[in-house]
């Protein structure tokens, strides 16, 4: 009894375990496909910080590919963003605003709070480019509405800071750069702190205030460094250049200018720019190409189905054709029935009545010979005696 009653508890526990464990993978299979392309954002963010444009457009465009393949709209937003975004750091505005479009279309058939969030962001930069910060401004403040993602966070407020700097608001501007030197970012800790202290030390600079800009300027230096941000190391030695030689030091400022040129010669040349044009035309070529094939196709697929409703139609029309004739033809038939039956009902009643009026006819007949027999008779009986 005792074995029978473990079995029993054995199996009421291993039931609703076996249950949650199916359950769990189950839904834990749910987010997979969004996640399959995360690393190729990493990795192109990485990338990009460290001005390996080449690369990091290159693996954007890998992961938009798998996205397409996928048939994952939102990976394939993500990743036109991103490329977006990637060309506006080569100043290639036009192409930035072509996968901006494309980007637009495939928002409007979904609902994607974080794909309406960073396309108004794109927009916002774009409009900031352009010197309509104001607008600029709204569109941030929209953004930051739809997105509540931190890496997105911090980089809106890196750009708000830099429209702020523009409009001269250097209050506001300084509230979110020292907010983004202790910032806690998962992907782009560094990179932000290396571009808050550049951008302050831009404001500094802006204010006069020459050994605080040299201040946030070399910590900008060391951070970029540090990290291979090649070109914060660049704008960096550019800044510092100009705040040493308004300090009066020379010497410093002469330093930083070699380095620009040291940069400038092995690595900001004109072989990596030619490079970089080259690889961004090329990804936007196929892209294009790729697009439209894929219209084409669509078309294609258009076309056949709306072969295929005309033929449906053509034959709906004969089939209603048919039926109408044969409706048609049943009708009269009807009708035919109907009239002809009137014609023999008619004819019956004629028929009755022409039969009543000879039964009538016999019967006076036999009534007129019965009586002339009995008239004619009668006196013979007299003289016979009968």
């Amino acid at each position: 009894m005792k074995i029978l009653f473990l079995n029993k508890v054995i199996k009421v526990l291993l039931v609703p375990i076996i249950i949650l464990a199916t359950t769990t993978v189950v839904f834990a299979q749910d987010p997979i496909s969004q996640k399959d392309i995360q690393p190729y954002f990493d990795q192109a963010r990485k990338f990009k910080n460290q001005d390996k444009i080449d690369l990091a457009l290159e693996t954007l465009n890998t992961a938009a590919n798998e996205a397409e393949k996928r048939e994952d709209i939102k990976g394939l937003i993500d990743s036109l963003h991103e490329l977006a975004l990637l060309y506006l750091r080569i100043d290639k505005e036009g192409d930035t605003e072509f996968y901006w479009d494309r980007a637009s279309v495939l928002l409007k058939d979904i609902s994607y709070p974080y794909g309406d969030g960073m396309h108004k962001y794109i927009e916002a930069i774009l409009l900031h480019r352009s010197n309509r910060n104001f607008q600029s401004l709204f569109m941030l403040n929209e953004a930051k509405q739809l997105n509540n993602d931190r890496n997105f966070y911090n980089n809106l407020l890196l750009t708000e800071a830099k429209v702020y700097l523009s409009l001269e608001k250097y209050d506001s501007a300084s509230k979110n750069l020292n907010s983004l030197l202790v910032n806690t970012d998962l992907f782009e800790k560094e990179y932000l702190t290396s571009q808050a202290y550049l951008t302050l030390a831009e404001l500094n600079l802006i204010q006069e205030n020459f050994s605080e800009a040299a201040k946030n300027g070399e910590n900008a230096l060391e951070v970029a460094t540090h990290n291979g941000f090649l070109e914060d190391i660049k704008d960096a030695n550019i800044l510092l250049t100009s705040v040493y030689e308004k300090l009066g030091l020379y010497q410093k400022s002469l330093v930083n200018s070699q380095n620009l040129v040291q940069l400038k010669d092995s690595i900001f040349n004109v072989e990596k720019n030619k490079i970089e044009a080259k690889t961004a035309d090329k990804i936007k070529d196929n892209y294009k190409t790729e697009e439209i094939a894929r219209q084409e196709k669509k078309i294609e697929e258009l076309t056949e189905s709306q072969n295929r409703s005309e033929l449906t139609a053509i034959l709906t029309s004969a089939f209603l054709i048919i039926i109408s004739l044969l409706a048609v033809t049943l009708y009269r038939n009807n009708q035919i029935k109907l009239k002809t039956n009137d014609l023999l009902q008619t004819k019956n009643k004629e028929l009755q009545i022409a039969r009543d009026g000879a039964v009538q006819a016999m019967e006076a007949k036999t009534n007129f010979l019965s009586t002339v027999s009995h008239e004619l008779r009668t006196p013979l009986y007299a003289v016979t005696g009968l």
